[in-house]
């Protein structure tokens, strides 16, 4: 059973809570059996409007469990937020949220932005019993609705001077709050002193996770990890460079975890790294000594590291020797290797890897012949497939281009067709960005099967498709534009998703025709589930095309009256545009602290910088 922590209508009562818990433990009605029991309970907790979470037959929270009793007891309820944090990209870690706030507070929070505080978890005790009133409300999603009222809620706030507050975060699910008080010890003195013990305290969870397992309603374990490591990006001191490398060293790491660590490592720099891989180089996960001599190879050349990847040669997995094999020819130490190693052993390689090689070498003619005779063979290997198209793309110059692209559509249309239907969101960005350098009509099958994917981890992929579309003209956009209308009309599935719904309007706005508006609002009059939605976007529905679509654009992110979701949407059209007279909204936006789309906002100012007086503007 799903519940939420949202504030009910009624006070609750906290005796009822273990009455309802007893009821489960008396005599079931004699029209019934433990159906009864429950349904009785279930309606007793009801009425009184708790969202309290108990297990039958118990007064304690289910983030508690006694030890020894299974997490999957039966009648165990989950939990679920009823915050929707809509496109805001998330936070990497709570520790990134703990150091954000000055103020943490478990609380009860009003829909009208009132904190009545019970307990202060960071920051200045004396604001314990008393009630912050927010400047405005908190909203969620991009429709930017209010933020329900909630009877146990974890606030992060940060102090704006004179007693004004601004919201980092809110929780409101018992395992979010039971994290945020594992963590909060953790980062309370985050400094240069406490980081050995911040990071012996996480290694700890990383490797033990199932420790505190009782205290949370799902396993832990891929938060602990995920804390860990985001944890990583953060270490300053190079003593505790050891804590990493004795975790590495532990015997039940698993291959995934090795893996995460030694990308870690290798891209510090530090020459401690090495005996590490040298023993990575001799494991029995094909992945782990895979990545270790890819690392090895191209970061730490030297006597040494010939000797290692030679004395481990004859162990390697088959499909890593032929990159063993030419690193050590190339360096000259092919006799370390018992039989020494011939030419051909490097040779051995894979057309792509040879590509590979020939690009690492400055050859970038041959690599790209190379590359697009991949396109044209029978290769299967979607990575291969997908790698070879991008740098075939890239480095085609204007005179050749054209050329290249016809052969690239001839030879992997139908790849590129089958590819987009695919549910990964890399993928979709990968064919999109592909699909855009292609500029093909031939493409819009394959680009219409990522604009239908409208999920929020599917943004940059969809925003990339549609301008694709608008690139290809008239023709594209006005097919496109009818199949969205009819998604409007006819799609009942879509009547239920606000957040989707303003995708689809905002490719609409960028691939409708000079008088698409009327019929865009004709389409939502017929639609009422669509009016909420509609009326966020209307300025840019109403406004689009425009003749001077960089200042239009560059207007609205000034005014800054639309939806977070619409106005990432122009960020990245700004960058797609050039447009540098954007810049200075632009770096407004870039240097806030915590700005709702600094990706885009840094992805947008590079595209802007490849203009030489604008980079010199930039710089």
């Amino acid at each position: 059973m799903v519940v939420s922590n949202h504030m009910p209508n009624k006070s609750t009562n906290s005796k009822a809570i273990c009455l309802a818990a007893t009821l489960d433990k008396m005599p079931a009605p004699k029209v019934g059996n433990k159906l009864s029991q429950k349904l009785a309970t279930t309606l007793l907790l009801a009425s009184l409007g708790s969202t309290h979470l108990y297990l039958n037959g118990s007064c304690q929270p289910c983030w508690a469990i006694p030890k020894g009793k299974p997490a999957t007891v039966e009648g165990k309820m989950i939990t679920k937020s009823v915050i929707v944090t809509g496109e805001k990209a998330a936070a990497q870690s709570y520790g990134e949220n703990i150091d954000q706030a000055n103020l943490i507070v478990s609380a009860e929070y009003q829909e009208n932005g009132s904190i009545l505080i019970k307990q202060v978890l960071k920051g200045d005790k004396s604001w314990s019993g008393k009630t912050i009133k927010l400047a405005s409300a908190i909203k969620m999603g991009c429709r930017q609705q209010p933020v329900p009222s909630i009877k146990n809620a974890a606030v992060l706030l940060r102090d704006n001077g004179k007693k004004e507050f601004s919201v980092v975060e809110i929780y409101d699910t018992p395992d979010q709050i039971a994290f945020l008080h594992c963590f909060i010890p953790i980062y309370a003195n985050n400094s240069a002193t406490t980081e050995k013990t911040k990071f012996t305290l996480l290694s700890k969870l990383f490797t033990n996770p199932k420790s505190n397992a009782t205290r949370f309603e799902a396993d832990p374990t891929a938060t602990f990890k995920k804390e860990f490591l985001s944890a990583l990006g953060t270490m300053k001191q190079p003593a505790n460079f050891d804590l990493v490398k004795e975790l590495y060293l532990r015997p039940d790491l698993s291959a995934k975890d090795k893996l995460s660590l030694q990308e870690w490592m290798a891209n510090t720099g530090d020459k401690r790294v090495l005996p590490i891989l040298y023993i990575a180089l001799k494991s029995k996960d094909k992945f782990v000594s895979s990545d270790a001599i890819s690392r090895l190879t191209y970061n730490y050349s030297s006597p040494a590291t010939d000797k290692a990847i030679a004395e481990a040669y004859n162990s390697l997995p088959d499909q890593s020797k032929p990159m063993a094999a030419r690193y050590l020819v190339k360096r000259g130490a092919n006799n370390l290797v018992k039989p020494p190693l011939v030419a051909s052993a490097a040779a051995a390689a894979t057309p792509f890897q040879k590509a590979s090689e020939l690009e690492h070498q400055g050859k970038v003619k041959e690599a790209q012949a190379l590359y697009l005779s991949i396109l044209e063979s029978p290769e299967d290997n979607n990575y291969v497939i997908e790698t070879a198209m991008a740098k075939v793309l890239n480095a085609a110059k204007t005179q050749d281009a054209s050329a290249i692209k016809q052969r690239v559509i001839k030879a992997r249309l139908n790849w590129l067709n089958k590819y987009t239907q695919n549910s990964n969101y890399l993928e979709a960005q990968s064919a999109a960005d592909i699909l855009g350098k292609l500029h093909d009509d031939r493409g819009l099958d394959a680009l219409l099967s990522i604009l239908a994917k409208r999920e929020s981890i599917f943004v940059k992929a969809n925003q990339t498709a549609t301008f694709a579309i608008a690139n290809l003209g008239a023709s594209a956009k006005q097919s496109t534009a009818t199949i969205l209308l009819r998604e409007i009309d006819s799609n009942t599935a879509l009547a239920q998703k606000p957040d989707e719904q303003i995708i689809l309007l905002l490719e609409l706005a960028w691939l409708q025709q000079p008088d698409g508006s009327k019929q865009v609002s004709k389409a939502i009059e017929k639609n009422s589930a669509w009016l909420g939605s509609y009326n966020q976007v209307q300025p840019l529905l109403n406004g689009l095309p425009n003749k001077d679509e960089g200042q239009f654009l560059t207007q609205k992110l000034v005014e800054r009256r639309l939806t977070a979701q619409a106005l990432d949407w122009i960020i990245f059209r700004l960058g797609d545009l050039h447009e540098s007279r954007a810049i200075d909204a632009l770096m407004a936006e870039f240097e806030k602290p915590y700005s709702y789309s600094p990706e885009t906002t840094k992805v947008a100012l590079e595209k802007i910088s490849t203009n030489g007086q604008a980079r010199e503007v930039l710089v």
